[in-house]
């Protein structure tokens, strides 16, 4: 079984990434993007992907040190001018967008231009052959945040599409959704994730 965590950065992630460390004998492959590289730290993740002007300015130290360690750096292609203005150019791997895709669907073979770099992440698991996902610190924008129609409108329809597209694959989703989830197994505390991680 090829299992992947994708590590987002809500206020849960801390905890869950824990309990499946703790309880999945398989050490599952990581993947993260921005703040979650402080997550695992002094850990390193096996992928990290940087790409926005902000993240590669404020992340471009820690990523090269992580680089350094094993972690494999990945961004989407651009043209080398893009690249210079992010001030990060040492990177191992360049994902082709698909700019005419849907940005509330992911599809196999390609990487749809989505608005977050979590979705990029979890095309990346897809694409690489994961037979199961954990979704950690993913749960989107809370209810009384101004952003929360991003969840509803992008997150909860792009995740619901991964779990459509690539039936063969079991999701894990951890935490409390913002959003409707179709086809997956949801587990709202971590010490639920005993009877997935035992499977």
């Amino acid at each position: 079984m090829v299992e992947w965590i994708v590590l987002g950065s809500s206020a849960s992630a801390p905890q869950f990434l824990r309990a499946i460390r703790a309880q999945d004998a398989s050490s599952p492959r990581t993947i993260t993007t921005n703040v979650g590289l402080w997550l695992l730290w002094p850990d390193v993740p096996d992928v990290y992907f940087l790409t926005d002007h902000v993240a590669c300015r404020q992340y471009r130290e820690l990523a090269y040190e992580a680089q350094a360690r094993g972690t494999r750096l990945v961004t989407m292609r651009r043209d080398r001018s893009a690249l210079q203005k992010r001030g990060v150019e040492r990177f191992d791997e360049f994902l082709e967008f698909d700019h005419g895709g849907s940005q509330t669907r992911l599809r196999r073979g390609s990487y749809g231009h989505v608005i977050f770099s979590g979705m990029y992440c979890l095309q990346y698991a897809l694409h690489s052959g994961a037979s199961r996902v954990y979704l950690v610190g993913m749960e989107g924008y809370p209810r009384q945040d101004s952003r929360h129609h991003h969840s509803k409108q992008h997150l909860g329809p792009l995740i619901n599409s991964a779990a459509e597209e690539w039936p063969e694959v079991e999701f894990v989703f951890c935490g409390e959704p913002q959003f409707e989830l179709r086809g997956m197994t949801i587990i709202k505390t971590p010490g639920e994730l005993q009877c997935v991680c035992e499977c």
